[in-house]
């Protein structure tokens, strides 16, 4: 988790020094190989504590949040630390995940 947090973190600062103004960060690290797209969006561990350790090293890089968004209690908890959250497709059908 250390690494995978301090790599993270140094390419959020690169991006960072080289302009990146808003940071659109996924909490799900795909597995490039061996996993079907379907996979890669479910057996992943979604990681929130690595975007939000992330937010806390950048504190004014606005960050918005993609990656398991599924209820408004979640979108709510994520919202206290992040300035976004990206909600999930089926959001488009199941508009009271917005509210």
């Amino acid at each position: 988790m250390k690494r995978t947090t301090s790599h993270s973190t140094s390419f959020v600062r690169k991006v960072r020094t080289a302009g990146c103004q808003v940071a659109i960060i996924h909490a799900r690290k795909a597995v490039l190989g061996g996993l079907s797209p379907k996979d890669n969006r479910e057996i992943p561990p979604l990681r929130f504590d690595v975007v939000e350790r992330i937010k806390h090293a950048f504190p004014q890089l606005p960050v918005i949040l993609n990656g398991g968004i599924r209820t408004p209690a979640r979108r709510s908890a994520r919202l206290a630390w992040c300035e976004g959250v990206m909600l999930r497709p089926r959001a488009y059908h199941r508009a009271r995940v917005c509210f």
